[in-house]
């Protein structure tokens, strides 16, 4: 099996060792680093290719400066300790979404 069909996670663009805010700078987990989708396929796509194990809790729409965001909500069980995590994911939705 090839390794180039493995789905990889973003890579972190600038760390930061302020707590959880490094994770703001992971591509998607902020609005204001969102990714960028081409349809409502695109983004379920994306979450089955990158996170596989993951569920989606929640979906909203989120208006921001006349823009339009899609945030959806992800869980995940660990198989170890059991511990159940959640974190979002942003879409920028304009190149499909009219209002």
């Amino acid at each position: 099996m090839s390794d180039d069909n493995i789905p990889t996670k973003p890579s972190v663009l600038e760390p930061s060792l302020d707590g959880d805010d490094w994770l703001n700078n992971i591509i998607g987990h902020s609005i204001d680093n969102p990714l960028i989708a081409y349809s409502m396929e695109h983004e379920y796509q994306y979450i089955d290719d990158v996170y596989p194990h993951d569920r989606i809790v929640q979906q909203r729409l989120i208006e921001r400066d006349g823009k339009f965001f899609d945030e959806f909500v992800l869980e995940n069980t660990d198989g170890l300790s059991g511990k159940v995590t959640q974190h979002s994911l942003f879409f920028d939705i304009n190149a499909f979404y009219q209002p």
